[in-house]
């Protein structure tokens, strides 16, 4: 595999024995999942039944799944961690920088005879007992799309949906910088299957609410510029104003990024607890994953997030003596 390093070929090699060898696996992802997280897991769930493997699929946190992902297929049975265990031989973390981000599930997954961590985050933590790591690969499922290519399992029309929507989704709609030739090549092939390019893009990027667009129209007034950086923050009372679920603003943080006079945008999303759940955006010159490990935390260069206790001010005085 061209794409990945020397040190990884290992790693490789016995995942790939696991995969074909197994029957019993638990697949999760990170709290609050994104296109690429679900995509990575619903697609890997497919292509190890159709291999006549028994999957469960779990998340951390029983926490709405954002509407614009439901039409995928299969979410609903994702299992969470309130009694629903079997004893699963490989449990494999998808898409998930730190073990923390498993959520509920840590503790089992610490004590699973196998546990593999597949992930394309240069913060990657590597906790697992087997770890891929390519940060190279546009998005956890390209990655995994090429394991399962090199396996030669073979994918159906609805596996090919779910990591399209995982790199469509990680990518930017193919024009954030992780996008390689051989991303391309990749969601050509996934097309291939008679993917309704359209229809998707419909689903994950234009269906919002009235009330979403009215909460955005919210973010969007409150968004401050200072020098090369901009920002804006939704509270639970917001939420609870426009009946908007948290899991609803995903791409919010997409519209502030498109200033073009700003270098770095933010959004700040309180959380139930009080804690702020903060979304970073980079452009050229501004790593937001460095700026995201500083308060326990991680990403990419271009995007990448953390949760604080901290006030927002504090969080912007830290951050914008990052970019001075």
């Amino acid at each position: 595999m061209n794409l990945l390093r020397k040190k990884e070929e290992k790693e490789l090699s016995k995942i790939k024995e696991l995969f074909l060898e197994k029957k019993y696996f638990f697949l999760s992802t990170h709290l609050y999942p994104d296109g690429d997280a679900l995509g990575s897991l619903v697609g890997l769930a497919i292509a190890l039944r159709n291999q006549g493997k028994v999957v469960k699929m779990g998340l951390g946190e029983r926490e709405p799944l954002p509407p614009h992902y439901l039409f995928l297929p299969y979410l609903d049975e994702i299992v969470y961690p309130d009694g629903h265990w079997f004893k699963e031989e490989v449990f494999v973390a998808l898409d998930c920088a730190s073990m923390a981000r498993l959520g509920g599930w840590v503790e089992k997954a610490k004590k699973a005879k196998w546990l593999v961590n597949i992930d394309h985050h240069q913060t990657n933590e590597r906790f697992g007992s087997l770890n891929l790591i390519e940060v190279k690969s546009s998005s956890t499922s390209e990655l995994v799309f090429i394991i399962l290519k090199e396996l030669g399992f073979e994918l159906n029309k609805e596996a090919a949906l779910a990591f399209y929507v995982g790199i469509l989704t990680d990518t930017g709609r193919f024009q954030y910088a992780n996008t390689s030739a051989k991303t391309f090549e990749i969601a050509r092939e996934l097309i291939g299957f008679g993917l309704d390019t359209f229809q998707i893009f419909q689903n994950v990027y234009e269906n919002y609410s009235f009330n979403c667009l009215k909460l955005l129209g919210l973010i969007l007034k409150r968004a401050r510029k200072e020098g090369e950086l901009i920002h804006s923050y939704l509270t639970q009372r917001d939420l609870a104003k426009f009946n908007v679920g948290l899991s609803e603003t995903e791409n919010y943080i997409d519209f502030l990024r498109l200033n073009r006079d700003s270098k770095l945008a933010i959004l700040f999303k309180e959380l139930p607890d009080g804690n702020w759940k903060v979304s970073l955006r980079g452009k050229k010159g501004v790593y937001s994953h460095l700026i995201a490990s500083r308060f326990g935390g991680g990403g990419h260069p271009g995007a990448a997030g953390f949760t604080t206790s901290l006030p927002r001010r504090k969080v912007l005085n830290l951050i914008k003596g990052d970019l001075i």
